[in-house]
């Protein structure tokens, strides 16, 4: 709307210039006519700028008429809805969504297709929610969990605002903020593959069963590295390893956000290991299992 009012005001000037110039093609229509009264009337030339005052008359109109239009056509079209679609719920029997104002709406029967959450975001709200790091709850105090064994429950589409590309999506995460934090983290800006190392640790009695366990696992660590790095590089990913505890990333129009690689979801544990992420530029990333990396959710997530 801002657009169009300046668009309008500078029209609006140029229509007032336009203006002038035909007050002037007037004027001098006058001293055509009082010169050549004594002269014989040049009529070709008086009927000439006669003709260009109405065709300047009819620019004016269709100038005006053009302005006017588009506030004409908005205050027809049905309002569109001023809020977002924060989470958004499906199953069988339809979509469940979850507006930013706080209410929530239900369409049965419908899909997820954009027909279907278009249709949702026209109908009554059927009740309020509040909302938490793990779950949604409605105004009639039932609970819907966002996370379920470590992964996004079944059924969501969307959670705080992003579409679910895998359930392994990273969900905890924050804007970047201050040099501290980005010289302490990986810092992303193109699709890549992110390798954490496990944590070094260091045994009094190597020859202990807990030392010996220990760097069987590592062996086994460093065997599906090398095989999630070929994988990847076959692939064209870039792939990395780093020791830091913190990864960078750009989403949506260079938005620069940053979270824990042992915090990344609600219900991770910082106990976890293994870590790897896979970032698609202006994203969010998901985690990845170095054991089982080429899976459905992955090919879909590089699409």
């Amino acid at each position: 709307m801002c657009l169009r009012v300046a668009i309008f005001k500078n029209l609006i000037i140029s229509m007032v210039v336009r203006n002038v110039e035909t007050i002037q093609l007037n004027f001098y229509i006058r001293v055509l006519q009082h010169l050549t009264l004594g002269f014989g009337p040049n009529k070709y030339m008086w009927w000439f700028l006669r003709m260009m005052i109405i065709l300047r008359q009819i620019m004016n109109c269709a100038i005006f008429i053009f302005l006017l239009w588009p506030f004409y056509a908005g205050s027809t079209e049905k309002n569109a809805p001023t809020f977002m679609l924060k989470y958004l719920f499906s199953s069988s029997s339809g979509l469940i969504g979850f507006y930013s104002d706080g209410t929530a709406r239900t369409c049965p029967g419908c899909n997820q297709a954009a027909s279907g959450i278009d249709t949702m975001a026209a109908l009554e709200p059927f009740g309020t929610y509040n909302d938490s790091e793990s779950s949604v709850t409605l105004s009639d105090d039932t609970v819907m969990p966002l996370y379920n064994d470590g992964r996004i429950a079944a059924g969501w589409l969307i959670v705080n605002y992003q579409k679910v590309m895998s359930p392994r999506m990273v969900t905890r995460y924050q804007h970047c903020s201050g040099h501290t934090m980005r010289e302490q983290s990986i810092d992303l800006k193109e699709t890549a593959l992110v390798v954490i190392y496990p944590e070094q640790k260091k045994f009094a009695n190597e020859n202990s069963q807990e030392a010996q366990d220990y760097y069987t696992a590592m062996d086994d660590w460093s065997y599906y590295a090398s095989e999630i790095t070929r994988h990847y590089e076959a692939l064209g990913v870039q792939v990395s390893y780093s020791d830091k505890k913190a990864l960078s990333f750009l989403l949506g129009k260079n938005e620069c956000m940053n979270f824990d690689v042992k915090k990344w979801q609600s219900k991770t544990s910082p106990e976890d290991s293994w870590d790897v992420f896979l970032y698609r530029k202006g994203q969010l990333p998901i985690a990845v299992d170095i054991t089982d990396y080429d899976t459905s959710e992955t090919k879909n997530y590089l699409r």
